[in-house]
């Protein structure tokens, strides 16, 4: 906040609750009143419920991950079908275990469904505003697959109309709580890292942004996505009449400098093309006719 411009315009909201919210304003003190009451509410890893790393990994038949569950939780009881020992590494996955996995990624699906239908309503109210726009989400991590993937997909169209793009600060959280007062939690906590960055990378890279790791201070982080903002170049493109239109088209953006890392939407909508300027007949002089 303190290196911003005195004109820059900053808004904060708290995802999913919506609360507390500061519209974008210049007061300065509003918004670290705001950032002053918020604090964390996930009980995620205190929770018998499979984590998302847990539950992607289950899921896909990793017998890791269903160490990890059993692990942390001793609720071996929850997971239909015969088990071994919560101590040991089972052989493969029963069919059990990958059925109460996928109800838990149906409930993580529908939460990365809440946060980037946020994210897409808060770019397109940002859409009237002049300048860089940029968004920055600062998460423990989010779910993405092959299924929730439309929905980023929505977010990241609204991000193009809008001109808005989305920085991801992963915030990286210990391998070892004490607090937990359960069983062993670094492997789940190694397997949600993995599967929470990978999908706040999805999102921010979709949206023409990056997703960096907050280990200790952000200051380092948020002073390099200032200066990303502060410059950047505005590409256009030509088409015809006959393109298609309203259809989402790939267009990749390569430089010939080395070293380089390129910030571009990776997909663009087209609108409709001008049609082709028809040229009027030039009239007739009826006397040359009858010549």
């Amino acid at each position: 906040l303190d290196r911003l411009g005195a004109d820059d315009r900053v808004g904060l909201v708290s995802l999913p609750y919506g609360t507390p919210r500061v519209e974008p304003t210049t007061d300065r003190v509003a918004i670290r009143n705001a950032i002053g009451t918020i604090a964390g509410a996930s009980n995620r890893i205190r929770d018998p419920q499979m984590t998302p790393g847990e539950a992607a990994g289950i899921a896909s038949g990793n017998t890791r991950a269903l160490l990890a569950w059993w692990q942390r939780s001793s609720e071996a009881s929850r997971c239909p079908g015969p088990l071994p020992s919560p101590r040991e590494e089972a052989t493969e996955v029963p069919a059990g275990c990958k059925v109460v996995a996928e109800r838990a990624l149906q409930q993580y699906r529908l939460h990365t469904r809440v946060v980037t239908d946020s994210l897409a309503a808060l770019a397109t109210a940002m859409a009237p505003l002049s300048g860089q726009k940029a968004l920055v989400l600062v998460s423990e991590g989010l779910f993405n697959d092959l299924q929730s993937q439309p929905d980023v997909d929505r977010f990241a169209a609204a991000a193009e109309r809008a001109r808005v793009t989305l920085y991801a600060l992963h915030l990286d959280a210990p391998l070892i709580e004490a607090a937990t007062g359960q069983g062993n939690v670094t492997l789940t906590r190694a397997l949600d890292d993995r599967v929470g960055f990978g999908g706040m990378a999805d999102v921010a890279v979709a949206a023409r942004g990056t997703a960096f790791r907050v280990v200790a201070q952000a200051t380092r982080l948020l002073e390099r996505i200032d200066t990303e903002l502060s410059g950047y170049y505005l590409l256009s493109f030509e088409r015809d009449a006959d393109d298609r239109d309203d259809r989402r088209e790939r267009i990749d953006v390569k430089v010939n400098r080395l070293g380089l890392d390129v910030r571009a939407r990776r997909e663009f909508t087209p609108e409709a093309g001008k049609p082709a300027a028809t040229v009027a007949p030039k009239p007739v002089d009826a006397r040359v006719a009858m010549g």
